[in-house]
């Protein structure tokens, strides 16, 4: 094909066959019930293997952190990348003893200069469920919410074209914390353009902390 080894800019040639593959989706579904984590997920540059166990308790996700929170290199944290605009994260989250100072949750998460996360806390003796930002060099307490935390609780971060939605439950119906603008964790407007994209995923500070499931699915 071709003249001495050069393309045409029109030539004649058989088309393949048309490739058939498996419908795509963004739906996903983790209940950690595995020896090793599901490919899907992601870390933040190389991770502490140590933080991350899918055997201290059969079932569940434990994340072992320090005084390491998202703003810094190496979270403890694990995420699925946000693949449309609609979509809708759970999980269920387990601490045995919330210590002061500690947090556990969800996060909308780009870099670690902009991030949204929902996560419970102890200051103080009380326990609260709290909204946070970071966008560029601010850092916001949006909502700090106090409840009393008997151990578990379910979080939810609910993605559309503007905003994302915050929410959390006990027992009952979803509980709506609070909302962040998608535009801040958006490349067109970081100082620091990764082409990343935003991930939806769970993170630990300070503490132990034990999922029971991360489910991702399209609502659009």
């Amino acid at each position: 094909m071709g003249n001495q080894g050069r393309i045409a800019l029109e030539m004649e040639a058989e088309l393949p066959a048309p490739l058939s593959g498996k419908p795509t989706t963004v739906d996903f579904a983790d209940h950690f019930d595995a020896d090793v984590l599901h490919p899907e997920w992601n870390f933040v540059r190389n991770p502490r293997r140590e933080n991350y166990s899918l055997k201290a308790k059969p079932g569940y996700l434990r994340l072992s952190a320090g005084p390491e929170t998202l703003n810094d290199y190496h979270p403890t944290f694990v995420g699925i990348r946000q693949k449309e605009f609609e979509v809708e994260a759970c999980t269920k989250l387990l601490i045995e003893e919330l210590a002061e100072g500690q947090r556990a949750g969800m996060t909308a998460y780009y870099n670690m200069y902009y991030h949204y996360e929902i996560y419970v806390t102890q200051e103080s003796g009380q326990h609260y469920v709290v909204l946070a930002k970071k966008v560029h060099d601010i850092e916001h307490i949006a909502v700090k919410q106090p409840i009393d935390f008997s151990g578990e609780i379910e979080l939810q971060i609910e993605t559309g074209k503007e905003d994302y939605l915050f929410k959390y439950r006990q027992a009952g119906e979803w509980i709506t914390l609070g909302r962040g603008k998608t535009a801040g964790l958006c490349t067109e407007g970081t100082m620091i353009m990764t082409f990343t994209g935003t991930y939806l995923g769970l993170f630990a500070s300070n503490g132990e902390a034990y999922f029971d499931y991360f489910t991702l699915r399209q609502i659009g």
